[in-house]
This record gives C-alpha cells, sequence and structure tokens, in this order.
C-alpha cells in the first residue's frame, strides 16, 4: 500500500465551529455539532484525538499568524513548523513538505 486517502469526523462542543476552513480540508475532515462535557475538556485528560498534523507545500507564516491570531500560536526560532490549537481543544501542526 503506497497510497491512500484518510477521512474522519470530529465532534465539536455545540455552536462552536473550526478554525479550519471546509474548502482547505475539503472532505477529509467532517466536523459535526454534539453535545457532552467530554467535549470541553483537555485534550491531555482524556483519551482523545490530540492533534492534527497537516503536511503543507508551502509554510505561510505571515498568513497563519493572522488567521489564528486570537486562539494565540507557537512558531520556533527555525520557523520549521506552526502549532495552535482549535476551538475543540485540538492541536493543529501545519509543517512544511
Amino acid at each position: 500500500m503506497t497510497a491512500f486517502d484518510i477521512s474522519a469526523e470530529i465532534n465539536l462542543p455545540a455552536e462552536t465551529t473550526s478554525l479550519l476552513e471546509k474548502e482547505e480540508i475539503e472532505t477529509s475532515i467532517t466536523f459535526k455539532q454534539a453535545q457532552g462535557s467530554d467535549l470541553l475538556v483537555e485534550n491531555n485528560v482524556t483519551w482523545d484525538l490530540s492533534m492534527l498534523k497537516f503536511q503543507v507545500k508551502k509554510l505561510e507564516l505571515a498568513s497563519l499568524r493572522q488567521r489564528f491570531e486570537t486562539a494565540g500560536y507557537f512558531i520556533p526560532k527555525s520557523e520549521k513548523f506552526f502549532l495552535t490549537k482549535d476551538a475543540n481543544n485540538i492541536e493543529l501542526w501545519f509543517e512544511e513538505v
């Protein structure tokens, strides 16, 4: 097996939207409104999805900084990746390949 696609359905707390744009993730990830106190807990407290890693052709740091300004983010001095957190407490890692 040399090539395959993965898709996922991720529950979001009610009345919460993901910071990821639908047109960017296409049909790979579907976000569904759901209810439950477990959806509001930090991902290191429960057995849950903790990170989505996106390998991109070009890491556009200026654009990512602007887009995730309100969420906060981390960029190492090497500027090799961009790390932030989505509204559902899942870390989002962007890295150039």
